[in-house]
């Protein structure tokens, strides 16, 4: 982005479409998308909790960094559940802990890496400033130091909602009822938000299971056992090109 790529052309796109397949969530062959907010944000925090390292016989000659970890997790969940409404939703999973390395010993430090995910740039900025104030708190009541970097990846991505109605007429007109709007956003998180920011346009899912799969035995994207079917690279082709054609027409018409 920083490089110029939406001016690339001589001027900045007009508009903006975006394609990701599903091994999961979808039905074989089944188009997706919803106006307005698709997937979330996604930033993350590292904390490093310092105590007092010692030997785990005299618990009480240290400041042990462990149960303060364990409160740290427990806390976030709480936080999470009590400061944030269902309709706009924040979810923190803890996704690395790292304390010790003998059972005998206290270590002196322990290790935090929670991803952080949130659908709007107001949660976003709330969620950030509580987790920090509260790890902060928490090891502060302790007598541990935090260490704390919060790292911004990126936004939510959010469709326009003009042009997430025009794929739905487009895309339908091409596959029928095997496009249908989503409910509810995706929690996962998207690069693509960062043009979504910039340039009308919208994001849309392909369903890559295989066809006559059941749903149930499929796995996410990313998994190490995700199986797509090659067969629906084609028709994704043809989605992208149809976009592109109608919305070049509509542009040119006014």
């Amino acid at each position: 982005m920083a490089e110029g790529v939406l001016e690339a052309a001589g001027r900045k796109v007009d508009r903006a479409f975006g394609l990701h397949v599903l091994s999961s969530v979808l039905p074989s062959g089944r188009w997706a998308t919803r106006p307005g907010t698709l997937m979330a944000g996604a930033d993350t925090l590292y904390l490093d909790i310092v105590g007092t390292g010692g030997h785990g016989s005299t618990p009480s000659l240290a400041n042990d960094p462990v149960p303060v970890m364990a409160e740290v997790i427990l806390a976030v969940q709480t936080m999470v559940a009590k400061k944030f409404p269902a309709s706009d939703p924040v979810v923190v999973n803890v996704g690395v802990a790292n304390a010790g390395g003998a059972a005998n010993v206290i270590p002196e430090r322990c290790h935090l890496e929670m991803s952080v995910r949130s659908f709007s740039p107001g949660a976003r900025e709330k969620v950030e400033r509580l987790l920090v104030a509260l790890v902060e708190g928490v090891c502060a009541a302790h007598g541990c130091r935090a260490e704390v970097e919060y790292r911004q990846g990126v936004g939510p991505t959010v469709n326009d909602p003009d042009a997430a109605a025009f794929v739905a007429r487009v895309v339908g007109g091409l596959v029928g009822e095997r496009y249908a709007d989503m409910p509810d956003p995706l929690a996962g998180s998207e690069d693509f938000s960062a043009v979504l920011e910039q340039v009308p346009g919208a994001f849309v899912f392909y369903s890559g299971v295989p066809a006559g799969r059941d749903l149930a035995d499929t796995t996410y994207n990313h998994s190490a056992t995700a199986w797509f079917d090659d067969a629906v690279i084609g028709e994704a082709m043809a989605v992208y090109a149809a976009l592109a054609h109608e919305a070049l027409l509509e542009l040119a018409t006014g």
